[in-house]
């Protein structure tokens, strides 16, 4: 990559074999970013001074990453929107190949305390980013997430509470055999659909509306032709879902999808 300056602009010309994409117009008013291809998933994300051509290193840009904030007062929540760089965030074991790239953690608070968090896997400089579209649509999906919770919290008491022993079996034989259905067909890292509620989650969620959560958890696995004894099932209820230890016991069931 060659940079040309002259007296007011610079200009940025690819070498031969590379391909590069430049962008002027970004939340940087005073640089030039450029993407550099380093592999077919993988850019690496450079920026220089639109001045005098000077390359802007990670460090220096480490210290002036942009925090933008907003007020959704009607909904009671700000949100605080800030520039990381990708190769730091782990997306559930998955890190993104690209390098010195940046994108946005959206940080949501109500009464001063965070109430939800997201990064997206964008690369944020590539132009005008709409940072405020980028918060009211986190805003709007914590909105949604907490009515539907609300929504569940009443079928639990009002519904799950009522239903018998074997009403209770065939509610989360369906619900499994709907997520399973909703999954498309992409991997979920488990060798049966029922695998992810034999864990503390479940407990968590049912127990107050169903004394036997042992006993249902039980008749779930019959169903779907799996073989966990009382023991091994008590011991991995005791496990967050993911956490090593669970996923120690899953592993010995053949229930992760290797």
């Amino acid at each position: 990559m060659r940079v040309i300056r002259h007296q007011d602009h610079i200009d940025i010309m690819a070498e031969e074999g590379e391909e590069i994409t430049i962008h002027r117009e970004t939340m940087y008013p005073g640089r030039v970013v450029v993407f550099k291809r380093l592999s077919e998933n993988a850019w690496q994300e450079i920026h220089f001074d639109k001045n005098n051509g000077t390359l802007i290193g990670r460090e220096e840009r480490e210290q002036t990453l942009p925090v933008l904030h907003f007020d959704f007062g009607e909904a009671g929540i700000k949100a605080e929107v800030e520039h990381v760089f990708l190769d730091t965030i782990n997306f559930n074991g998955y890190t993104p190949l690209h390098k010195d790239t940046e994108t946005i953690l959206v940080r949501l608070f109500r009464e001063g305390k965070v109430c939800g968090h997201g990064v997206r896997e964008v690369r944020v400089n590539e132009g005008r980013y709409d940072y405020a579209k980028a918060a009211r649509h986190d805003v709007d999906s914590l909105l949604q997430t907490e009515a539907g919770k609300r929504k569940f919290e009443l079928f639990l008491r009002d519904t799950y509470a009522h239903l018998s022993m074997e009403e209770k079996i065939h509610y989360h034989y369906g619900r499994i055999l709907f997520e399973d259905r909703m999954q498309g067909g992409y991997p979920s890292g488990y060798t049966s659909p029922a695998a992810s509620y034999f864990a503390k989650w479940f407990i968590d969620t049912f127990s107050p509306y169903n004394t036997d959560c042992i006993g249902t958890l039980q008749e779930i696995a019959k169903r779907f032709d799996l073989h966990i004894d009382e023991t091994q099932l008590r011991e991995m209820v005791r496990y967050e879902l993911h956490s090593a230890e669970w996923r120690t016991i899953a592993g010995q069931l053949g229930l992760l999808d290797k």
